[in-house]
């Protein structure tokens, strides 16, 4: 059953106010930059900034992978923002002097109350 237009931006305005209490991220796009040899380099330019959120650990916090030879391990952590955040996999989300690549934007919901995405802690 749908719920009115009304009840829904009821339900937004009271998850801003009471969910997502941090004001400070900073949501960064990545844009390929072409170099003078062929090749290039990745940027990160600010997307949006003083946005509201509420980062939480996962259940399951870590992933592994191979770097250099090694195993690495990333923190991993639910992140909720606006309902209309701009966000996908090739932005991250700055909050404070911790960097969270996005690992997975969650989109399977017709009428989202919140914006969520499984974000990487970059180390």
């Amino acid at each position: 059953m749908a719920i009115s237009a009304a009840e829904l931006e009821l339900y937004r305005n009271i998850l801003e106010q009471t969910l997502l209490t941090g004001d400070d991220a900073v949501v960064q796009q990545r844009s390929w930059v072409p170099d003078n040899m062929g090749g290039g380099s990745y940027s990160w330019s600010t997307l949006a900034s003083g946005v509201s959120y509420r980062l939480v650990p996962r259940e399951i916090g870590m992933r592994e992978e191979m770097a250099g030879g090694k195993v690495v391990v990333h923190d991993v952590f639910e992140c909720s923002l606006h309902w209309d955040q701009e966000i996908d996999e090739a932005m991250r989300v700055v909050i404070g002097d911790d960097t969270f690549e996005i690992a997975h934007v969650d989109d399977n919901f017709s009428q989202r109350l919140t914006r969520t995405a499984d974000v990487v802690r970059v180390r």
